[in-house]
């Protein structure tokens, strides 16, 4: 999902229930702290968690919490020098993103260039400057630039990439009162595909000797064959030295699948004796939960996370969160999400955790609200991810995700370890 900030206008304010100079609005379904002088009706731009905002910006606005490297060097800002936004709890309220009136764009326009602003565009630039991106850790850039375009295979039209899954708290107003919406576990695991997909025969040099001749006098000869074909989230695997433990999650749909299906799936458990998504510490979470999150917090989970999923040490697991069929021409056509159950049972696979069938009325933001909470008893050794909300479109399902706050806060303690590769985001381009 691609990072932008976004021009809002506050709906609403609520006291912050300890501090006296603040308080508290929501935007796009986060709660967010802002100044106590902030009104309704006031415009300005929201960035969500998990950005990273460009250091001109900080500058001009005294956002650097060391004054030398603001404009003003008498002014005490929130950010330290990697300019993140992060998820936090302040004083006991939790604050999901960064709120500014549209005033902060004065002095960069002013120096870079004048541009029309309107509420409700989203962005990243001002013109061609520069103003926040999302934030990818310096090793994860490095793995990028030398892994994640370099050595990416040409992608077969039969082949797609999934979709990007946007979140659903800038898009819950896509579900329209009436509809039905299924909510299942987001899962914190790596992206694979699969498909039994027309791909070119590899030939043998007489294969190739005999279908010139072939084509001298006439004949038509089969090019294309039926081929299983294995994927991450971007990049087709071509070599065993690329396909390494997706081999393996992969095994389960081998020699299964119809011609022209395609199935989506998340991997947990270990490569080997290594957790897919790595271990990380909880104690630094005191930093950024207040004493009693953090105490809850580790009293249920521990000192350590790791994404296991109920996988032992040299385990992993598979979990489909979208089945789809695709034909020569690339015109795709999703299953339900019924089907998607029905067909995960044929293969003898699992699907993602399910959680809820809601109609969606006047109380539907509250029921999402209420499903999206840390802990999981289907995973109850680490936290939950969040959840996804689907609604069946034909012929392509809207999917949108929603994260727990605790798991907002965690992701960017992860990211705090410079050693941190991001399985995900190294294939990423933008």
């Amino acid at each position: 999902m691609a990072y932008t900030a976004t021009i809002v206008k506050i709906e609403e304010i609520r006291p912050h229930s300890n501090a006296d100079n603040l308080n508290l609005t929501t935007i796009h379904g986060n709660q967010v702290i802002v100044g106590k002088d902030t009104k309704v009706g006031d415009i300005g731009v929201f960035f969500p968690e998990g950005g990273q905002l460009f250091p001109d910006f900080v500058h001009f606005n005294n956002l650097y919490s060391d004054p030398p490297k603001n404009l003003d060097r008498n002014v005490k800002g929130y950010f330290d020098s990697n300019r993140r936004v992060r998820a936090l709890s302040f004083r006991g309220e939790k604050s999901e993103g960064f709120w500014l009136p549209l005033s902060c764009l004065n002095d960069v326009q002013t120096i870079f260039q004048e541009h029309e602003l309107n509420a409700n565009r989203d962005g990243t630039h001002i013109g061609n400057i520069e103003v926040c991106r999302k934030y990818v850790t310096p090793v994860t850039m490095f793995a990028r630039s030398d892994k994640g375009v370099k050595h990416r295979a040409a992608e077969s039209l039969m082949f797609p990439q999934h979709f990007d899954t946007n979140a659903f708290g800038k898009n819950s107003h896509k579900f329209l009162e009436g509809e039905v919406a299924y909510v299942t576990t987001k899962l914190h695991g790596t992206s694979q595909r699969v498909g039994n997909i027309l791909m070119d025969k590899k030939l043998t040099w007489k294969e190739k000797i005999a279908t010139k001749i072939a084509s001298w006098f006439g004949i038509e000869i089969v090019k294309k064959e039926w081929t299983f074909v294995i994927g991450t989230r971007r990049v087709t695997l071509n070599s065993k030295k690329q396909k390494g433990f997706r081999e393996l999650a992969a095994q389960p749909f081998m020699n299964k699948l119809h011609k022209g299906e395609l199935v989506y799936y998340e991997v947990v458990g270990y490569d080997n004796n290594v957790p897919v998504m790595g271990s990380h510490s909880n104690t630094k979470l005191a930093n950024f939960l207040s004493k009693e999150e953090y105490k809850k917090f580790i009293e249920t989970y521990g000192d350590k996370t790791i994404f296991s999923y109920n996988c032992s040490p040299g385990e992993l697991d598979v979990y489909v969160y979208r089945i789809a069929h695709i034909n020569e021409d690339g015109v795709i056509i999703d299953l339900p999400w019924d089907s998607v159950v029905s067909r995960c049972e044929e293969l003898g696979v699992k699907h993602v955790p399910y959680q809820a069938c809601i109609i969606v009325d006047k109380d539907f933001l509250q029921e999402i609200k209420e499903l999206n909470i840390p802990y999981n008893s289907d995973f109850p050794e680490h936290l939950s991810e969040g959840i996804c909300i689907r609604r069946d479109d034909y012929p392509t399902p809207l999917i949108l995700k929603e994260k727990t706050f605790e798991f907002k806060v965690l992701e960017g303690i992860i990211k705090d370890n410079q050693a941190y590769i991001d399985k995900e985001e190294v294939e990423d381009e933008s």
